[in-house]
């Protein structure tokens, strides 16, 4: 999926630009890509004549400004443009303007359209060689985010805290259910029989036979290797039985609200 990430700070210049002037205007972009996510580090406001409808940037200026980021290795790959009050949209003159700017700055480019009210709108046009010439392809409607203004030891120490301290909860039916044995046949489970035995018959009566595996997997709350693990352990344990009903002789959709019902078990009893 392609995406845009905009510098903090940048974020803040751009929306100052977009405010303080009362035309179009517009800008070229220091930015590089990784993959499909495209990253705008600075933005250069060059000699450029303007209208109420338009950006029209100085060749010379263009020029001098791509020489200057080739010395001290800048990548000047995108460009942005003000339409002041209107909407954000791409107009004729913006599809010119990327164009005439293919020729310049290479392989790619990155585009961003705006307003004051920073309504932004992003796309990436590149060229693709093909056997055949070179061929232009757009991506309109690329998400633009901005990234967030944490420094990389404040991003390290929340990462390896996540790593400490979080963990996917395990579905507990399936770990319950997997240590039973044939006590469960008896009265011991008098106090959860009746709602039991509501619960399969809930589950005999529903048809899963035109869902996905996944759809079934969200409808119990679980994911589909947690699914899967369920399925292969009613198969291992199907001699053994819950209310007298072999667990062999469930239906799948049975056999999950069971381990659904051991879940709900578990949290009030946790709570």
């Amino acid at each position: 999926m392609f995406e845009i990430f905009i510098l903090p700070d940048l974020y803040s210049k751009i929306s100052y630009l977009f405010r303080k002037s009362d035309l179009e205007v517009g800008a070229l972009l220091e930015c590089y890509n990784e993959g499909e996510k495209f990253i705008v580090e600075d933005m250069f406001i060059i000699k450029q004549e303007v209208s109420s409808s338009s950006v029209d940037f100085d060749e010379e200026a263009v020029n001098m400004l791509l020489l200057e980021c080739m010395d001290s290795e800048k990548v000047i790959s995108g460009w942005l443009h003000s339409h002041n009050t209107m909407d954000a949209f791409w107009s004729g003159v913006d599809d010119s303007t990327i164009s005439s700017l293919n020729n310049y700055i290479g392989k790619w480019v990155l585009s961003i359209v705006g307003n004051k009210k920073m309504e932004l709108v992003g796309r990436i046009d590149y060229i693709s060689n093909t056997p055949f010439g070179d061929r232009s392809i757009r991506i309109d409607d690329v998400p633009i985010h901005t990234l967030p203004e944490i420094s990389q030891n404040d991003m390290d120490l929340i990462d390896n805290t996540i790593s400490e301290n979080v963990t996917k909860k395990a579905m507990v039916g399936y770990r319950y259910v997997g240590k039973v044995n044939n006590t469960l046949s008896s009265q011991s489970k008098k106090a959860q029989s009746t709602q039991t035995k509501q619960l399969l018959l809930h589950a005999g009566e529903l048809d899963y036979e035109n869902m996905t595996d996944q759809e079934i997997a969200n409808h119990f709350g679980c994911n589909l290797e947690e699914y899967d693990a369920a399925l292969e352990l009613k198969d291992e344990i199907g001699d053994q039985c819950i209310n007298s009903i072999p667990i062999g002789e469930m239906t799948d959709a049975q056999w999950l609200e069971y381990c659904k019902l051991l879940e709900a078990e578990h949290d009030k009893q946790t709570f």
